[in-house]
């Protein structure tokens, strides 16, 4: 049986405070982030096909990664776009 299925997908991630030691710190807004992605089952024999979009709305956001001054969070990728093939064995 072949299905395309439509995804969407929402997130909010919450405000993070930065480090209070480091002057220079920017507390870090929350931001929502939107994807969209389309997918098959057995669109073509033996593969499945997947297509989508990360941050639909191109967000600009950092996530917290360490807890040192100076380098406490790291700018994330704005909007992408991914495929992917799935390959199965045949049978």
């Amino acid at each position: 049986m072949r299905r395309l299925t439509l995804l969407y997908c929402a997130a909010l991630l919450s405000a993070q405070p930065c480090l209070p030691d480091d002057p220079g710190a920017v507390d870090q807004a929350g931001v929502d982030l939107n994807s969209l992605s389309r997918s098959s089952k057995r669109l073509l024999r033996d593969f499945d096909f997947r297509l989508g979009l990360r941050n639909a709305f191109n967000r600009r956001y950092s996530d917290p990664i360490a807890s040192t001054p100076g380098v406490d969070t790291m700018p994330q990728p704005g909007r992408s776009f991914f495929v992917e093939l799935i390959a199965h064995r045949s049978r």
